[in-house]
This record gives structure tokens, C-alpha cells and sequence, in this order.
């Protein structure tokens, strides 16, 4: 158990450390080439591993990975594509959505008991919502309403990943995870072309994010979420947004105005009320 909440909490880490980084990488690449490089390359890592065991092929195996895989890749894909009209200290924030939406899925797909709190939680989180989002003055813009859909797919991959790997090889439900996201994302390649700026500082945020971001990061998410249960994972998620704002404000030295201060700690709060009874 201790192993497992420590995977997950190191993965936190790494995924808040991503928000500046990536929008820094919008500089010199579009937003899904760098996802279709950043998957690609986690799959090339991962094949070595999983290869003896992808010879015992199981449907049920390839077709929760085409499931997962879905959900993933549009959490990635709105999340990035919302990173370029938003600053990343909202996107780390309305990101953190997920860990409210997820009791809320797990409710329809697990059939997990809801709460009043969950209710009161969601709640306060969209108040949170508008309050980072400026919303109530200027109303949501494109960067703000893509980060919320990125928010909901994200919900569905903590929800998804509960279930999967309990059932599946870890090594399994990681390359298929992260091989239909690739797949997915390279659909949308042509819409968007190749536009790519080569230097240092593309590069190695490609590297830091495919190998640490991508595949060890969500790699540990599946053997943290195999031993604990989704609402666990979630109070540990919760402070991704935390290590975002830090690792924004040490790249970028960016400042919250009272309001998107406000909002940020309702999200926290929402988020903490959202699974706080069975960990406290």
C-alpha cells in the first residue's frame, strides 16, 4: 500500500512539473505533433517489456486498451490544444477537475455509491471554475472550455484504470494504453501538419516528457491504482494542481490575481471533500 501511494504521488509530481513545460513547447511545435511524439516514443520504450507478453493475446485485453486508450488520448489532446489559449496555472487547475468528475463516473461505470458530498463538491468546484476562468466577467474562453473536456476524459481514465488493472498485466494495459493513444493522435495529424521548430530546449522537454511524463509516470499510475482503490489515487491527484502552480510560478514567476486564488483553493477544496470521508 505504501509503495503504491508513492507511486502515485511521484507521478503527481512529474504531471504538475509538465504544465510550463509544455507551454513552452507550443512555442516551436503544434500541439499534436508533440503528443503524437511524446506517445510514440513511450511505446518504443515499452515494447521491449511487453512484446513475450502481448504473444498471449487476449480480445478482451486489446479491446479495454482501444477503451482506455480513447479517453486518454482526448485528455491529452484538449489538455494541450487548451494549453495554447490559457495560461498553464488555470490549465493545472480546471485539470484537477477530473478528481471530482471521477466519483461521479465511477457511479455509472462501477457502480460505486454517491454521496450528498459529492454533489456539494462538484458544486463548488464549478464555482471554482468560474472564478479562475474570469467567466463571470468575460465568459470561458476556447483554452478554459477545452481544459474542462480534457478534465472529464481524465475522470474516465482514473475510473477506467481502477477496473483494468485489476483484471489486466500491468505491462499489458500500459503499452495498449499508450499505443491506441498514438494511434488516435496521429488520426488528427494531418489537420493540423508538421510544424516543427529543432532546438535544445525542444528536445529535451520532448525526452523529459515522453520518457518521465508519459511512460514512467503513467506506468506508475497502473501499478499505483492496481493495490488501492480510485478515491484513494484521487486524494493524492489532488495535489497536482499544487505542484503545477510551484513549478509554473519557478519557470514563469507567475502570480495569481484574488480571483483565480479563490478559484484554485475552491477546486482544492472540492476536490478534497470529493473523497475525503474514506481517507481521512
Amino acid at each position: 500500500m505504501k509503495k503504491s501511494i508513492l507511486y502515485i504521488l511521484i507521478a503527481t509530481i512529474i504531471w504538475g512539473s509538465t504544465f510550463p513545460l509544455m507551454k513552452i513547447a507550443l512555442e516551436y511545435i503544434n500541439p499534436i505533433l508533440f503528443n503524437l511524439l511524446r506517445f510514440l516514443i513511450a511505446v518504443i520504450i515499452f515494447l521491449p517489456f511487453s512484446i513475450k507478453r502481448l504473444l498471449n493475446f487476449r480480445k478482451t485485453d486489446f479491446f479495454s486498451g482501444i477503451i482506455l486508450g480513447l479517453f486518454v488520448s482526448m485528455g491529452y489532446i484538449f489538455q494541450i490544444v487548451g494549453l495554447k489559449y490559457t495560461d498553464p496555472d488555470s490549465s493545472t487547475f480546471i485539470t484537477s477537475l477530473y478528481i471530482v468528475v471521477a466519483p461521479i463516473l465511477a457511479y455509472f461505470l462501477l457502480k460505486e455509491k454517491l454521496k450528498i458530498k459529492n454533489g456539494i463538491s462538484l458544486i463548488i468546484a464549478i464555482i471554482g471554475l468560474l472564478l479562475i476562468s474570469h467567466s463571470y466577467e468575460y465568459g470561458f474562453n476556447t483554452g478554459d472550455i477545452l481544459t474542462v473536456i480534457s478534465a472529464i476524459s481524465y475522470g474516465f481514465q482514473v475510473v477506467l484504470i481502477d477496473k483494468y488493472s485489476k483484471e489486466m498485466d500491468i505491462f499489458i494495459l500500459s503499452f495498449y494504453q499508450l499505443l491506441f493513444v498514438t494511434i488516435f493522435t496521429s488520426f488528427l495529424l494531418p489537420f493540423y501538419g508538421i510544424s516543427l521548430i529543432f532546438n535544445t530546449s525542444i528536445i529535451l522537454i520532448i525526452i523529459y516528457i515522453s520518457v518521465f511524463a508519459t511512460a514512467i509516470a503513467l506506468f506508475m499510475q497502473i501499478i499505483g491504482q492496481r493495490d488501492i482503490d480510485s478515491k484513494t489515487a484521487s486524494f493524492i491527484f489532488v495535489f497536482e494542481p499544487v505542484f503545477g502552480a510551484i513549478f509554473s510560478f519557478l519557470i514563469f514567476s507567475e502570480n495569481f490575481d484574488y480571483s483565480m486564488f479563490a478559484g484554485s483553493v475552491l477546486i482544492l477544496i472540492a476536490s478534497f471533500i470529493s473523497i475525503y470521508q474514506k481517507n481521512r
